[in-house]
C-alpha cells in the first residue's frame, strides 16, 4: 500500500540488511479468531518497534473483535483466501514511501520457508512500515465528520491504520493479481468508517485498553 506512486516492490539495500541484521529482530506470534490467519510478527529490537508490535497486538487481538464495520464481514472473501499464517516483518521506513508489500507467492524469505517446512501450513508473507503507517492517512481526517475527535485519538488512529494497512496487504496476498485501486478503495473506506465508529464511542473499549 503506497502514499504517492512507486513501485509496489522493492529490496532492500545492502546497508539496510547489515543494519537489521546487526540490531537483530524479536519474533511474537498473534492468534485471533478462528478465521483470522496466525500473524508472525518480527520487529526490530528498539523501543519503537516493540511498541509497534504491541499496538498491532491490540489491534488484532481486542478491536478487531469490537469494532464496525466488522472486518469478518468486509473481507470475508479475502480471508477465505488467505494461507492459515502470515508472517509480518516490521520496518521503520520502506523504499519509496511504500506503506506495505506483499510478498509474492514463492519469493518468500528463507525464514519464512523454513517455518512453512517446519509447521507443514501454508505460510504468506508481507512487509509493513510501521512509522510511515503512523504518519499515514488516505485523506486528511478533518474532513471526517468527526474528524477533530478522531485527531486526538491518536493511539485509536494508529490502530485503525495498522489494521487498515495489514488488511489491504492481505487482500493482495489472497488476490495478487487485483489492480491497486480497487483493493484501496476497500481499505480506504473501511478505515474512515472504522474511524467514525470509534469517534462515536461505538463498543465500550474500541481497542484502547491495554
Amino acid at each position: 500500500m503506497r502514499k504517492h506512486s512507486a513501485p509496489k516492490i522493492y529490496i532492500p539495500g545492502l546497508w539496510r540488511r547489515l543494519w537489521d541484521r546487526l540490531r537483530g529482530r524479536e519474533v511474537r506470534v498473534f492468534e485471533s479468531l478462528d478465521a483470522l490467519p496466525i500473524l508472525v510478527v518480527r520487529h526490530p529490537r528498539t523501543r519503537r518497534g516493540a511498541e509497534a508490535a504491541e499496538s498491532l497486538r491490540t489491534a488484532w487481538m481486542q478491536l478487531l473483535t469490537v469494532m464496525e464495520p466488522d472486518p469478518l464481514e468486509v473481507y470475508r472473501d479475502v480471508l477465505n483466501a488467505l494461507p492459515a499464517m502470515v508472517v509480518v516483518r516490521f520496518e521503520e521506513r520502506n523504499a519509496g514511501g511504500v506503506l506495505g508489500h506483499a510478498c509474492p507467492r514463492g519469493l518468500e524469505s528463507a525464514a519464512t520457508k523454513r517455518l512453512q517446512a517446519e509447521t507443514g501450513l501454508a505460510v504468506g508473507e508481507m512487509d509493513l512500515a510501521y512509522e510511515l503507517i503512523a504518519e499515514w492517512q488516505p485523506r486528511p481526517l478533518a474532513s471526517l465528520a468527526s474528524g477533530a475527535k478522531a485527531m486526538d485519538d491518536g493511539e485509536l488512529r494508529y490502530r485503525v491504520s495498522l489494521l487498515a494497512v495489514l488488511f489491504h496487504e492481505l487482500e493482495h496476498l489472497a488476490f495478487p493479481e487485483r489492480e491497486e485501486r480497487q483493493v484501496r478503495r476497500r481499505s480506504d473506506a473501511f478505515y474512515e468508517a472504522a474511524l467514525e465508529a470509534g469517534a462515536r464511542g461505538v463498543g465500550s473499549h474500541y481497542g484502547l485498553n491495554a
